[in-house]
């Protein structure tokens, strides 16, 4: 059975021979044991100045995991997730943290991993959402169809059959692999975006059509919080999937 002891407030693990064997470990050296947190821990071998090579090396990642998973921040984004609409109300949902949670979530909104959302424009509060880091990443600004990039954008517009298939070439691996997506609209556009991007504005275009059943591109484009020529990429590939109905320019459905 491994031995543990405590030594200058570190907690070092003492295998017997046939534990060391078993599992590929050095009998003549020392472990010690640290926990990054519940369920995941980082065993590092050898002496002092071994520990401090390999610490040097790990600790930036240690502590993005611990800064990753506070637990009180997964604890904030629970309650995103579970609490009624009525009490993730601006003004309401405060009312339900504890002096410690309102502090980190107040750090949370400040790093825009939370954001404010109205359900409508109409409305005078917004309602508490985490915010998803996928649209953070971009610029999220219009600018003319040959300027948008993959990465800085996340999608392409191009209206140049021959740069289309340019792109096609350029893209093939990426394509086959599923992680960029490519259509042809019916107005001639040709539709390139990342898959990624892709489910997210989806997710979040049918949800708004889940409390609104028609919606023009300008509404959904504010209601999101993305351009309007992003959303118009995604909700192509919706249509082209049955689930969006345009029923006048700019003007769509959702269908059940």
């Amino acid at each position: 059975m491994v031995e543990t002891k405590n030594e200058k407030n570190k907690k070092i693990l003492l295998f017997s021979k046939e534990e060391a064997i078993a599992i590929g470990l050095n009998k003549e050296k020392k472990y010690e044991l640290t926990k990054i947190k519940d369920g995941i821990f980082i065993l590092v071998e050898g002496n002092e100045k071994e520990k401090q090579i390999i610490t040097k090396t790990i600790e930036p990642k240690i502590n993005t995991i611990k800064k990753e998973t506070n637990p009180t921040e997964q604890k904030i984004l629970g309650f995103l997730k579970t609490f009624p609409l009525s009490d993730l109300v601006e003004g309401n949902f405060e009312k339900k943290l504890l002096p410690n949670e309102m502090k980190i979530f107040e750090e949370m909104l400040s790093s825009k991993k939370i954001e404010k959302f109205k359900l409508n424009k109409s409305y005078k509060k917004a309602i508490y959402r985490e915010t998803n880091p996928t649209l953070i990443k971009f610029e999220n600004a219009e600018k003319p169809f040959p300027e948008y990039t993959l990465k800085k954008d996340g999608f392409l517009i191009v209206k140049n059959e021959e740069r289309a298939k340019m792109l096609s070439n350029k893209f093939e691996k990426e394509i086959k692999d599923g992680t960029i997506k490519g259509t042809r609209a019916f107005t001639g556009e040709f539709f390139i975006i990342t898959d990624e991007l892709l489910k997210i504005l989806q997710e979040k275009i049918i949800l708004e059509f889940k409390i609104s059943k028609n919606l023009t591109l300008e509404q959904l484009s504010e209601k999101i919080g993305f351009t309007k020529s992003g959303i118009q990429v995604a909700i192509e590939f919706l249509k082209e999937d049955g689930q969006i109905l345009e029923k006048r320019k700019e003007i769509y459905q959702y269908i059940e």
